[in-house]
């Protein structure tokens, strides 16, 4: 009996171990890449339709961007360094360095992705001015700092308003926000990461669908979802006529599910 113990002692002890040794290579790991990335900043000349003469609607420009966040869900790790470390991740971060009021965009990438990100970009955005730069500061060496982090406050299959549903640029509050930041002894940025995500919420988003298209709001269907009740085939109920808001909602999760998915942190 004392024997079994002691190996029952034994073998939590090394599975401890092994769980120490994992955080602190993850640690050490997250460190390294951190470091070994590629950062760019990028420039965006405004755009005219030569043949009009107008400037090119926003909407337009923006979907661009679509093209290229597919292309990012092929960034992956292999082997050992997908388990021990996760996928790598990309920043995308609007700044304005200290000492200056110009407001720059950036983007960081693994650095063996560096080129074929540089190239991508590049061919979507032609008369973008993308050059490697080796770091720039928001921090003032006498001044505090503050920062916030954003989450989704609800789940995550429901979807946000994009550049399709806003009448005006989504940048353009963020951008005059920026504009106002003192020359001297003030900067600021807002980054989000961003990795591709192997969650799927695609079964999940269709099991909501179809309770919406039975008649049930969005709150209850969410909840059917995850805890189906036992239906009495002795009883049907007819389902309930689907409203047009709801039928917008509907429309909403199934094109947020069709979309490819990433792990997303925002930080400002």
């Amino acid at each position: 009996m004392v024997l079994i113990i002691g190996y029952i002692a034994v073998l939590i002890l090394l599975f401890v171990a092994a769980l120490f040794v994992l955080s602190s290579m993850r640690s050490k790991g997250s460190i390294a890449r951190a470091l070994n990335m590629s950062l760019f900043t990028i420039v965006f000349p405004r755009e005219t339709l030569q043949s009009q003469g107008q400037q090119r609607p926003e909407k337009e420009l923006i979907a661009v961007m679509e093209q290229l966040y597919s292309s990012l869900t092929n960034i992956h790790s292999k082997g050992w360094n997908k388990f021990v470390y996760g996928e790598p991740y990309i920043a995308l971060e609007i700044a304005v360095p200290h000492n200056t009021q110009e407001i720059s965009f950036y983007a960081s990438v693994p650095r063996n992705y560096g080129d074929v990100f540089q190239k991508q970009l590049q061919g979507l955005f032609s008369t973008a001015e993308i050059n490697p730069i080796e770091d720039y500061s928001i921090f003032h060496s006498h001044a505090a700092a503050a920062g916030v982090s954003i989450f989704l406050k609800s789940d995550q299959i429901l979807p946000i308003k994009t550049y399709q549903n806003l009448e005006s640029d989504p940048l353009g509050g963020i951008l005059n926000a920026f504009s106002k930041i003192d020359h001297v002894g003030e900067g600021a940025a807002m980054q989000i990461l961003i990795r591709p995500s192997h969650q799927t919420r695609r079964s999940y988003a269709e099991k909501v669908v179809r309770e919406m298209q039975k008649g049930h709001s969005l709150k209850d269907a969410m909840w059917r979802s995850k805890h189906p009740p036992k239906e009495d085939s002795s009883n049907p109920q007819a389902p309930r006529p689907v409203t047009p808001f709801e039928e917008g909602n509907i429309k909403a999760v199934q094109s947020k599910a069709t979309k490819p998915l990433f792990d997303v942190n925002g930080f400002s």
